[in-house]
């Protein structure tokens, strides 16, 4: 026995673009708050705060929907693995290596999933693109 099913859809153009562009958005909304977070956790060792100032949010590649937390500064990646060497906390208690770690496998993983759905349903309560 076959069973044939068609459908035919027909997409609102406008309303997608309005939707990709809420998308985009969102997507940067939530990449600074992720790394607002970051310096906010006090988890970035600190001595003269270049570290923290440079770390910022930037689109992967000029993608405006691969956003990566950056931080650019040459020593960055040598301090970020060092668990051997004791870390100043005078400035920021928690600080020590490893710092992304609970926003990639820790306790703050689903912080950017979250955080897009939340900006995302904002932005398109704000144009009235809602269900």
């Amino acid at each position: 026995m076959r069973i044939r099913i068609s459908c035919k859809a027909e997409i609102d153009r406008g309303k997608l673009a309005v939707l990709r562009k809420a998308q985009t958005e969102a997507f940067a909304q939530t990449a600074k708050d992720v790394a607002d977070d970051l310096k906010a956790s006090e988890t970035l060792p600190y001595r003269t705060g270049a570290l923290e100032e440079s770390t910022r949010e930037e689109a992967v590649d000029g993608r405006q929907n691969a956003m990566q937390i950056a931080t650019r500064v040459p020593y960055a990646a040598l301090v970020y693995n060092r668990t051997d060497v004791r870390y100043l906390r005078a400035f920021n208690e928690e600080a020590g290596p490893l710092w992304f770690e609970p926003y990639v496998r820790g306790a703050k993983v689903r912080l950017w999933a979250e955080r897009f759905g939340e900006r995302l349903r904002a932005l398109l309560a704000e144009r009235g693109k809602t269900e």
